[in-house]
């Protein structure tokens, strides 16, 4: 546990009320209590350091500061003990300590490229949509901090996603289980739906999973858009191959929330089977594998597919499996609603909302819905010790900068026209 830090704790409470204080007297109200940090952690170099930077002498201010930057470089000071956990083309994922409270957190630091619009619009689209979406099924983002060439999202941590979850915990796979964790994933996908978000990159590395209670959260909005009827055209290089809807593989970029349902029931049958539905190597090994289970689709099954641009007449013909054949460890309530998640056709396809009043669920309590006790914690293996490394770089020897107030999903809505 980390020593605590009341008298820097009191600081930056009161930096953080101030901001919007355009009256501030520095000196009288802010200099007393970080002389009161500065006597609590006498050894603290980084701290004395962001003062001296900020303008202090030792005893006063001796000019007007950028309040919000000095709070936030403060605040990375909090962070301590950083042990990369992932990297990606838009980010790196830490794992950190909260020195003040001793809470374990997760620190994205992600890339801001002012030569690539790229980057920018996937941290403007997570900061944004972090903050507005708050659900109990969703990964909480706690703050934010930036620089003219980082941005840190702060958010809560959890021990593992859903992959490692399957692979640890071998109950995990109990259908009951299974039941428990779909219900949630809905709840939180039924509820990013009804804000106009699309989430555009569902897979079970974005899925968290806390270990204590088996509550599922989704996270990772790098990919997310806000949509508005009517559904316009977006990008169709979205959604990690094993989870992309045909729509997007055969070229469309009118879609909507329908690519999330199925992403959702190519999970709900990886976490029947252990192993993904479709495996494809490529967009057109991904769209065979889809053809060779549910048949290769026809004006029968799709309305409209022989005018997808990516659509050749000459694609093989496949005749479909029984869905009792792709999950046969599926109930039949079961079979008929990953049924009703992969249909070809987009606009058939059943809502979040609508399969969370499945007969699939309805044997499902309130207790187990939400995650409590469906899983028999001496059955799975715990996470591994992970002593975070004192070593490792701190977040606290970057220059950061207060971010503003991210817009509302409004504002985000017209901003979004500029970075699409």
């Amino acid at each position: 546990m980390w020593p605590s830090k009341p008298c820097l704790a009191k600081l930056l409470k009161a930096l953080e009320d101030s901001l919007a204080d355009f009256a501030l007297d520095l000196n009288r109200e802010i200099a007393p209590l970080l002389d009161a940090a500065l006597r609590e952690s006498p050894d603290d170099y980084w701290l004395r350091e962001e003062a001296r930077a900020f303008t202090w002498n030792g005893s006063r201010f001796l000019q007007q500061i950028d309040v919000g930057a000095f709070c936030s470089r403060l605040k990375a000071l909090t962070f301590d003990g950083l042990q990369e956990k992932g990297k990606g083309s838009y980010a790196t994922v830490y794992k950190a300590v909260d020195r003040l409270s001793g809470d374990v957190i997760t620190l994205k630091k992600l890339k801001l490229d002012r030569e690539s619009e790229g980057f920018l619009g996937t941290a403007i689209r997570e900061v944004s949509l972090l903050k507005e979406l708050r659900h109990p099924n969703i990964v909480e983002l706690r703050d934010v901090l930036w620089d003219n060439h980082r941005l840190y999202l702060i958010m809560e941590h959890l021990d593992r996603d859903l992959r490692e979850h399957l692979d640890v915990c071998p109950e995990a796979s109990a259908l009951h289980n299974v039941k428990s964790y779909m219900y949630q994933m809905l709840e939180g996908m039924a509820f990013i739906h009804a804000n106009r978000v699309l989430h555009r990159d569902l897979k079970p590395q974005n899925i968290l999973v806390e270990g204590d209670t088996n509550t599922i959260k989704i996270a990772d909005f790098g990919l997310a858009r806000c949509f508005t009827p009517p559904v316009r055209a977006y990008t169709h290089e979205v959604v990690t191959l094993l989870y992309r809807a045909p729509e997007i593989l055969l070229g469309g970029t009118i879609y909507s929330t329908p690519v999330d349902i199925w992403s959702i029931g190519c999970i709900f049958a990886e976490l029947v089977n252990g192993v993904p539905v479709f495996q494809g190597d490529s967009e057109i090994g991904q769209l065979f594998q889809i053809f060779q289970v549910l048949g290769t689709p026809s004006r029968a099954t799709w309305r409209g597919v022989e005018e997808m641009p990516d659509w050749q007449p000459c694609f093989p013909h496949w005749s479909a499996k029984p869905i009792s054949e792709v999950v046969p460890r599926l109930c039949a309530h079961g079979r008929d609603l990953i049924s009703q998640m992969l249909r070809y056709e987009p606009s058939s396809r059943i809502s979040a909302r609508q399969a969370l009043q499945h007969p699939y669920f309805q044997d499902l309590n309130a207790s187990t819905a939400s995650g409590q006790g469906s899983v028999n914690p001496s059955v799975c293996p715990p996470v591994l010790a992970d002593p975070l490394s004192q070593s490792q770089e701190s977040v606290a020897s970057q220059t950061c900068h207060s971010l503003p107030a991210p817009p509302t999903l409004k504002q985000f809505r017209s901003m979004s026209q500029a970075i699409r």
